[in-house]
């Protein structure tokens, strides 16, 4: 029978040992990126690097990210979420060419989510932005190549909603602009 690759043989042996520690395979809940490990080539360089999705046994989500080298898969780090599930897994385009990490979680039954979007460099991993919302888009609206990501956002004081755009440039999401939508809208 055929034989797993060496370098698949040293990533499964890693998830082995996660889900010995009591961890489970998560997957998201909706979107197209609903595998329990995910290969992405996150830098651009043709390379895809491993990401693995789990819950604890505590009900945390964790993310474990992991570059492929001439040894194998090695840990770009580990991120750890938080809400009631894991709603959607995003890659955003980014201007350099390579792409992010954006996490949904999901907080209640009305409709209340949050996102953690994750940048990857030759160090690990940082966190590029961090945002509570109660819908998404992620396109190219300018056509430069890159993707903005669009929420709708609440207001916590008046309980309106705003259409909020933001674009990565410099190393970090900054707001292209902001509307108010009206009353009824909510995405």
């Amino acid at each position: 029978l055929p034989k797993v690759p060496a370098e698949y043989v040293q990533l499964q042996q890693q998830l082995d040992t996660i889900l010995a520690n009591g961890a489970s395979y998560a997957v998201a809940e909706t979107g197209t990126n609903r595998q329990a490990v995910q290969l992405v080539d996150l830098n651009g360089d043709g390379t895809e690097e491993a990401l693995a999705f789990f819950r604890t046994d505590s009900g945390a989500y964790q993310m474990y990210a992991f570059r492929q080298d001439e040894e194998g898969y090695k840990s770009l780090g580990m991120a750890e979420g938080y809400g009631t599930a894991l709603r959607a897994v995003y890659y955003p385009r980014l201007a350099d060419g390579s792409v992010a990490l954006a996490m949904c979680w999901g907080f209640d039954e009305g409709g209340s989510y949050g996102m953690t979007v994750y940048g990857f460099s030759q160090h690990g991993m940082s966190v590029l932005m961090d945002i509570q919302y109660g819908d998404v888009t992620i396109r190219d609206i300018d056509g430069d190549g890159a993707e903005e990501m669009a929420f709708a956002v609440r207001d916590n004081v008046t309980g309106l909603y705003s259409a909020r755009v933001y674009q990565y440039r410099e190393n970090q999401y900054r707001i292209l602009y902001e509307v108010p939508m009206c009353l009824e809208v909510r995405s």
